[in-house]
């Protein structure tokens, strides 16, 4: 009996030492790969994703596993890896040149979301039928913006030689920079929604914005992280959707903060960062801060915050290190236990601000409704920090708004908040999802998908409601009350208004250049003709904006 107890526990013992040298071995294993990228930065579902991976040596039958963004294990395969050596003299603007790995093949089981291999190498699987409830755009742009990989990114201070590049290349492996300063500022917000389980959503990149039929069967569109980067067809779209009835959610900081375009092939991130510099001829395509005059497109009129008007934070000059909040009895904060002047903590880096009137006796801002010209909008928490155009002598404000840019319009939650999906950022920054006041955090943003899902209401009852007002004057704007004609056009549209009067017009192409433009805000016409002379055959999107909203058509040139 001795003996087979004693047989019995060297078996035991054996299992244990065979799991904890494979365990060991995997690890080993997986320390192989030193870096790589995918050809694209977005697939649906059962398209071939061709991926590059260099090692630091050649394995063969290397079993590979693929994670979501909650780290599960959802996939795996068996491939051969070696080592790679980059091609090309500018590797930070064309890409690293790598010879192809493998391709990997996504299941058509596969739900929407951000994979990883190995840590190392990411991509986005979107949904290839597009209908989910929920389009949460995922800041690929800003983590290209920030990748260094190959000697240079789109800033001087981790570029070589201090001298940024104005093109870098999807085509490259995510930098350390990229991965602490961008990704962990989106991974708190993934870790959540995918173990929430209560939500049809789908996840799209920065790009894949710019495609309207992306999010046109979305209720909400919603923007996380650190989303710095935007082109003017991502931002079109963004205020279409929303102009048309549906809601977003902002949980970012800095949000759009530059414009960007793309090269033709959608390989690379194009942003000069100066007018005189970038060498494109459509002054409205110049890569340069939205809030620069010249754009004609104030970050304002889309989330209703913006940088300029916002705050940064150190210690030195810092208010609150959270939200102060204001409107308790918000139904954004149902059931979060907070208080009148309550500090919700979430320290954050970068703040988004509104345009303020002042404050009043107790020191609290007051929003200047009249100037942002919306017809409702409440202020549930702000914090204070140094003043982001850096002239420390006064204040700048970060503000937790709601509003409605008109009746007809959706409605828009936007912390302006840098830092409230993220877990943690280094070196003492304790973000959203993963500070005190987390459970809180998590709270108010089911709360927001929640009330905007079931269509109840996000403002505080009993406050005057200048958008209800509003429908005494206004009918609900729709393409019924608009005639296009002829459509498609060889030249010439008469674009006729049947309800409202046209205050503004504007044609644009299919890569966001504007080919058109008419403004007189007195006069109020009823019909406008545009005239297309010069330009290439194509469809074109016909922006109109009337005094009880915009609405957004296509316009067909067969020359």
């Amino acid at each position: 009996m001795g003996y087979l107890c004693v047989r019995m526990h060297l078996s035991i013992l054996s299992c244990v030492l065979f799991v904890i040298i494979f365990l060991l071995s995997s690890r080993v294993i997986s320390q192989h790969i030193t870096d790589g990228y995918t050809d694209k930065i977005s697939y649906c579902q059962g398209e071939p994703v061709l991926v590059y991976v260099n090692a630091d040596s050649s394995i063969v039958g290397w079993k590979l596993f693929i994670r979501a963004a909650n780290n599960t294990i959802v996939d795996s395969l068996m491939v051969n890896i070696f080592p790679q050596s980059i091609t090309t003299n500018e590797p930070w603007k064309d890409g690293y040149g790598y010879t192809p790995s493998f391709t990997y093949q996504i299941p058509l089981t596969l739900h929407s979301d951000v994979y990883n291999i190995e840590n190392k190498i990411f991509f986005i699987v979107k949904n290839v039928k597009r209908n989910a409830d929920i389009t949460i755009v995922y800041p690929s742009n800003t983590e290209a913006a920030y990748n260094e990989s190959g000697g240079k990114s789109l800033y001087d201070f981790n570029s070589t030689n201090g001298l940024r590049s104005s093109i870098v290349s999807i085509h490259r492996p995510l930098s350390q920079q990229s991965l602490l300063q961008v990704k962990i500022l989106s991974d708190g917000f993934m870790n959540w929604v995918t173990s929430v389980k209560d939500y049809n959503f789908q996840v799209i990149s920065d790009q894949d914005l710019d495609d309207y039929s992306q999010i046109e069967q979305s209720k909400i569109l919603v923007v996380i992280g650190h989303s710095e980067y935007w082109s003017r067809m991502a931002r079109l779209n963004f205020d279409s959707f929303v102009n048309s009835g549906k809601d977003a959610i902002v949980l970012s900081g800095n949000t759009m903060w530059w414009q960007v375009r793309y090269s033709d092939n959608r390989s690379q991130l194009i942003c000069y960062k100066n007018t005189l510099t970038d060498p494109i001829e459509n002054a409205l395509l110049k890569t340069i801060t939205w809030s620069t005059p010249s754009l004609h497109f104030p970050i304002l009129t889309s989330i209703g915050v913006d940088w300029p008007h916002g705050a940064l934070s150190n210690n030195s000059a810092h208010g609150y290190f959270g939200y102060r909040v204001l409107l308790p009895n918000s139904p954004l904060l149902f059931n979060t236990g907070l208080n009148y002047h309550d500090t919700l903590s979430c320290k954050s880096s970068e703040y988004d601000g509104t345009i303020l009137l002042g404050l009043n006796l107790e020191g609290d801002p007051i929003v200047d409704i009249a100037s942002l010209g919306f017809c409702k909008i409440e202020l549930i928490g702000y914090d204070w920090g140094q003043n982001t155009m850096n002239n420390s002598a006064n204040k700048g404000y970060g503000t937790f708004v709601v509003f409605k840019k008109s009746f007809s319009s959706g409605k828009i939650i936007n912390t302006g908040f840098s830092n409230w999906c993220s877990l943690t950022q280094p070196p003492d920054w304790t973000g959203g999802f993963g500070g005190i006041d987390s459970s809180i955090i998590k709270k108010i943003t089911k709360n927001m998908f929640d009330l905007l899902l079931n269509t109840q209401d996000v403002f505080t009852s009993g406050v005057n409601d200048i958008c209800e007002d509003s429908k005494n004057d206004c009918e609900a704007i729709s393409s019924k009350q608009f005639l296009i004609t002829p459509n498609p056009s060889t030249r010439l549209f008469e674009i006729r208004s049947l309800a409202f009067g046209i205050l503004e017009l504007e044609v644009y192409n299919n890569i966001g250049e504007r080919v058109y433009y008419f403004l007189d805000p007195f006069k109020s016409y009823f019909i406008k003709n545009i005239d297309m002379f010069g330009q290439p055959n194509g469809i074109y999107f016909a922006r109109v904006v009337t005094k009880c909203g915009e609405i957004t058509f296509k316009l067909f040139l067969q020359q």
